[in-house]
C-alpha cells in the first residue's frame, strides 16, 4: 500500500494566497511526481514564508481560535435563518439550501460575497461557506437573510 500525505499552508498559517504546501510519500511515489512536476513551481519567497510559518505556533493557535469563533458565529446565524448545515472541523461550512441554493449563490455573488456552489460536488442544494472575520461572517449572514426573504 502506498500512502501519501499532502498539506497546504492555507488560512491557518496566513499563507492562502501563496499557494504553497508539502507532501510526504514513499520514495517511489516521489520519483514519479518529480518526473511530471513543473520546474520552479514554488518560488524562494513562498518557501521562506512557509519555513517561517512552521515556527510560528502562536499564530497557528490564534488562527484556530478565530476559526472556531467564526464557525460558531455562522452556526448560530444559520440556525436563526433556519438553514441546515453540517458542523465542520475546518475553515468552511456546508449549508443546505435546497432548491434555492443556485439563486442564493448568484445573489450573494452580486453583492460581492463569495461562497462556493456545491453542485460540482454532486450537492446542488448546498453552498460551501468559508469562515472569515467576525465582520465578514456577519455581512454574509445579513445578506443571506435579505436574499432568503426575497427568494422564498
Amino acid at each position: 500500500m502506498n500512502t501519501r500525505t499532502l498539506n497546504t499552508f492555507s488560512k491557518i498559517y496566513g499563507l492562502a494566497g501563496i499557494r504553497v504546501g508539502y507532501g510526504a510519500a514513499s520514495a517511489g511515489i516521489i520519483r514519479t511526481l518529480l518526473q511530471v512536476k513543473e520546474p520552479f513551481n514554488v518560488n524562494a519567497l513562498a518557501q521562506a514564508a512557509a519555513s517561517a510559518a512552521l515556527g510560528d505556533e502562536e499564530h497557528v493557535q490564534a488562527s484556530c481560535r478565530m476559526n472556531e469563533q467564526g464557525r460558531q458565529q455562522i452556526y448560530e446565524g444559520l440556525s436563526r435563518l433556519s438553514i441546515p448545515y453540517y458542523e465542520s472541523m475546518s475553515n468552511f461550512i456546508l449549508a443546505e439550501l435546497g432548491e434555492h441554493a443556485d439563486t442564493l449563490y448568484h445573489k450573494l455573488l452580486e453583492r460581492g460575497i463569495i461562497v462556493r456552489y456545491a453542485k460540482g460536488w454532486g450537492l446542488p442544494g448546498h453552498i460551501r461557506i468559508s469562515v472569515g472575520t467576525a465582520e465578514e461572517n456577519q455581512e454574509l449572514l445579513d445578506a443571506m437573510g435579505e436574499v432568503l426573504m426575497h427568494t422564498t
